[in-house]
């Protein structure tokens, strides 16, 4: 059986997701934001197995991994059992460091 991690979602991440579901509800409608954050959270879920396999992006910040869905990147770090969502950024975005400091 293969090892399992936690997941947790950072209060960016979590800030994230409430804005990308809003920005859906008003131009597209509840059912397709809802939809949405559902697959967001799918692929996040998937993480907890194997989340080591996206590379990694150590310009933006160190042990910074990256997946994408859909036109969104989720940003997550990985450390002993656990999965740190950092943030969940539209790709068409600037995305730099500056996104990731504390």
């Amino acid at each position: 059986m293969s090892e399992r991690f936690r997941i947790a979602y950072t209060e960016a991440a979590r800030a994230d997701m409430v804005e990308i579901g809003d920005y859906l509800r008003e131009t597209a409608g509840d059912v397709i934001a809802e939809r949405f954050i559902e697959q967001i959270i799918a692929a996040v879920d998937s993480l907890e197995t194997n989340p080591r396999r996206h590379r990694e992006r150590p310009e933006l910040s160190t042990g910074l991994r990256a997946t994408g869905i859909q036109k969104y990147l989720i940003f997550y770090c990985v450390a002993q059992d656990t999965v740190s969502i950092v943030r969940v950024l539209h790709g068409a975005r600037e995305i730099t460091a500056k996104l990731f400091e504390a």
